[in-house]
C-alpha cells in the first residue's frame, strides 16, 4: 500500500513536467525492486540452523559463535578442551599404572611355581596333575610350561576350589586372574601353601601382602580407566548439546533479523531515496 500511495502523490506533482515524471518513474522502479530485494536481502543474513548443529556437533561451540552467542561458544570449546585433557591424563595414568602393575606380576607370579604345586597337590582335588616344566632356568616362566597341559588339568572337574582357566601369557584376564582368583595364589613368590585343602584355606589370612599389594594397583589402574571413561561420555554428550543449542540459537538469530526499506525524498534534489536497513536483535 505504501508504494501505491507514493505513486499516486507522485502523478499530481510531476503531471506537468515530462522529463520529471520519467525521473521519478524510474526511481520509483527502483524502489519497488528495492522492496523486492528486501526478503532476499534478509534470507541472506539468515543462518541455517542444520548447518549450525552440525557445525558445533563436529566441533562444539562453533555454530554459537556464528549466532553471535561468544560466551555460549566458549563455554561449550571450554568444556570440550577440559574433557579431552582430562580424558588423556586419566587414560595415560591408566596406562601408566597398567604397566606398573603387569611388571609387577612379571616379577612376582610364577607360572612354574604354579604348576610345580598342581603336580604336588593336585591329586588332592581330583585327577594327579603331570603338567610338563622345561628345567631349562634361562626361559621365561610362561616358556617352560605346557599351556595345554595346564590348561587341560585346570578344566578337569575338581572337588573343590578351581574354576577357572589360566588364560595365555600377556592377556587382560591372565593379568586379572592371577591375583583374583584364590586357586592362583600358589604362584605368588612369598605365599607358602599351610597344607589346608584350598577351599578351606582363609582368605585373610593365607592370601600374602603381595597379592593384596598387586590387586590395589590393578584397581588404582581400573580407576583411572574408569574416570578417563567418565570424561569421554562428557565429550559425547558436549557434542550432542552443542549440536542442538546451536540449531536453536540459529533459529532465534534468524527471528531477530529484520530487513526494513524506507523512502523519502533528498531536500537538494527532490527526488526520491529508497533506504534498506538491516536490524540485528541480539
Amino acid at each position: 500500500m505504501k508504494i501505491i500511495f507514493l505513486t499516486l502523490i507522485t502523478i499530481s506533482l510531476y503531471a506537468g513536467d515530462n522529463n520529471s515524471k520519467r525521473s521519478f518513474y524510474y526511481d520509483i522502479q527502483k524502489f519497488q525492486d528495492t522492496v523486492k530485494s528486501e526478503s532476499k536481502i534478509s534470507e541472506q543474513y539468515k543462518l541455517s540452523p542444520r548447518k549450525a548443529g552440525l557445525y558445533s556437533a563436529i566441533l562444539p561451540g562453533s555454530g554459537e559463535f556464528l549466532s553471535q552467542n561468544y560466551y555460549q561458544s566458549l563455554f561449550f570449546l571450554s568444556t570440550e578442551l577440559i574433557a579431552i585433557t582430562s580424558f588423556y591424563i586419566n587414560n595415560t595414568r591408566g596406562d601408566d599404572q597398567t604397566s606398573l602393575f603387569k611388571k609387577y606380576a612379571n616379577e612376582n607370579w610364577s607360572v612354574v611355581k604354579y604348576a610345580e604345586w598342581l603336580n604336588k597337590n593336585g591329586a588332592k582335588y581330583g585327577d594327579a596333575a603331570t603338567i610338563n616344566i622345561n628345567p631349562n632356568t634361562s626361559l621365561s616362566p610362561w616358556e617352560r610350561i605346557n599351556w595345554d597341559e595346564l590348561n587341560a588339568w585346570e578344566a578337569n572337574p575338581h572337588s573343590i576350589g578351581f574354576t577357572h582357566v589360566l588364560p595365555a601369557y600377556g592377556s587382560q584376564q591372565y593379568y586379572e586372574l592371577i591375583g583374583k582368583y584364590l586357586q592362583y595364589k600358589y604362584g605368588w613368590k612369598t605365599f607358602q601353601f599351610n597344607g589346608d585343602p584350598l577351599g578351606d584355606d582363609n582368605y585373610s589370612t593365607d592370601v600374602s601382602q603381595e597379592i593384596k599389594d598387586y590387586m590395589a594397583m590393578r584397581g588404582k589402574a581400573n580407576d583411572f580407566y574408569k574416570v578417563a571413561t567418565y570424561f569421554s561420555f562428557a565429550i559425547l554428550v558436549n557434542h550432542i548439546a552443542s549440536g542442538l543449542n546451536a540449531a536453536w540459537q540459529a533459529n532465534s538469530f534468524n527471528n531477530s533479523v529484520d530487513a526494513n526499506v524506507s523512502y523519502s525524498f533528498d531536500r537538494i534534489s527532490g527526488k526520491p531515496i529508497s533506504e534498506i536497513s538491516l536490524k540485528i536483535k541480539l
